[in-house]
């Protein structure tokens, strides 16, 4: 769901950024990184970046620490997907599709994720 569009209508648009907000969890020792994709529900390790609907990605290098293996770190990610959205003529959307597509070596660790939601900033 995005965020409240009504309230971005009375402004110019060069004053509000649409930002996807994800929070999430991932194993801190273990590399863990994700494609977004703006409405793609199809988006797969093999979709380029170089399409309209890529929004953007993150990307977590552990450090080399002592520790357990099942250590949990949090973060938020933050994109600004407000130019997509228009450019993909979603702009009158009250709902738009985020597609997460993992990637890399380590893919196979779970990221948690605990909230999704769009702001505007």
């Amino acid at each position: 769901m995005r965020a409240d569009s009504a309230a971005s209508q009375h402004l110019d648009d060069d004053e509000l950024e649409e930002i996807l907000s994800i929070k999430l969890k991932f194993l801190r020792r273990k590399a863990s990184a994700f494609r977004v994709f703006v409405n793609m529900p199809d988006a797969n390790i093999q979709t380029p970046v170089t399409c309209n609907e890529f929004a953007g990605l993150y990307f977590h290098e552990p450090r080399r620490v002592n520790g357990p293996d099942t250590e949990i770190q949090e973060t938020t990610v933050r994109l600004g997907i407000g130019d997509i959205i228009k450019e993909l003529g979603l702009s009158d959307q009250s709902n738009v599709l985020i597609t997460l597509v993992p990637f890399g070596a380590d893919r196979m660790y779970p990221i948690v994720i605990e909230k999704i939601r769009m702001e505007l900033e």
